[in-house]
């Protein structure tokens, strides 16, 4: 999905038709959706992918909501791990996590903290 909207639409409005976009292809069937995050871009007003698949998370029932982009380099590593693994679990496997990909010191330490995460869901899922 790319929501692209006229820029100097109302974002409230704008939010509300994107969040109907992706509950009516929930109804009708789709199998996923994704949404980008710009922070920068009047026309596209998803300014956090995680927050707005958040807000689907419990009316959505069979949908797969992915990020179009998570700009990893605009946030501290710990908390994006942080909130996809909380993510993951609300939306109970129908998560799908894309990123901007930069190779930097940042990167590394974004996958460090994100294998360990993986490592910590698993034990627990296994006891």
């Amino acid at each position: 999905m790319m929501p692209l909207h006229p820029p100097g639409r109302n974002v409230t409005e704008t939010l509300k038709e994107d969040r109907e976009a992706i509950l009516l292809a929930d109804r009708l069937g789709f199998s996923e959706a994704y949404v980008g995050e710009h922070v920068t871009d009047a026309a596209e007003t998803v300014t956090s992918s995680l927050i707005f698949l958040a807000s689907l998370a419990s009316q959505t029932k069979q949908i797969k909501l992915g990020t179009g982009t998570i700009n990893l380099p605009n946030a501290h590593p710990a908390a994006i791990a942080a909130q996809v693994a909380m993510l993951d679990h609300l939306l109970e496997g129908r998560f799908i996590m894309v990123s901007v990909l930069v190779v930097s010191c940042q990167m590394q330490k974004f996958l460090a903290i994100l294998e360990k995460t993986e490592m910590r869901c698993s034990l627990r899922a296994s006891t």
